[in-house]
């Protein structure tokens, strides 16, 4: 028996609560990519979101992901042309919309849990859940805006920067 978030547990409810945390990170990072593939979406382009790491074996590719086998995925979102509609030619709210659309959907998953959480009265295995995905989504919104580079790829923050310093001034 071990004393965790105030309650004792036994070994298999210690696994349980493990496993739903893991879903949850899960279903926050797919809610992330999904927001820079909608805001590409909205511009005319396309998308594909790509869960996990490269150099692992790949377990589902579609048209619109490609999901890795790792245990602790990262995730991408690649947008690229469609006909006309070409990355280069967005405005520069739209670039800047189109790397923080995740951290824009993580947010506003946040402002609707908090909407539910205060408004429904939730048995505790619920609030647990809700809770932790609303924590979930806060972390992935403050994680996501620190420019760093991360499993060999730009952080948003760290994108939206270098975009920034890099644009041209037409």
């Amino acid at each position: 028996m071990i004393n965790i978030l105030g309650k004792i547990m036994n070994l298999g409810e210690i696994v349980k609560v493990a496993l739903i945390y893991y879903l949850i990170y899960l279903i926050t990072l797919i809610i992330h990519e999904l927001g820079h593939a909608i805001v590409a979406k909205l511009n005319g382009m396309n998308f594909k979101i790509f869960i996990g790491n490269k150099n692992k074996k790949v377990l589902l590719d579609t048209k619109y992901i490609r999901i890795y086998r790792t245990f602790l995925p990262s995730g991408f979102c690649q947008y690229y042309s469609k006909g006309d509609k070409s990355y280069d030619i967005l405005s520069l709210f739209n670039k800047s919309l189109l790397i923080l659309g995740g951290v824009l959907f993580n947010f506003v998953i946040v402002l609707i849990l908090l909407l539910v959480i205060n408004f429904l009265k939730m048995s505790n295995q619920y609030a647990l859940v809700s809770d932790a995905l609303l924590n979930a989504n806060i972390a992935f919104i403050i994680l996501n805006l620190i420019p760093c580079k991360f499993d060999g790829r730009y952080s948003d923050g760290l994108r939206l920067i270098n975009y920034y310093r890099n644009r041209k001034v037409s």
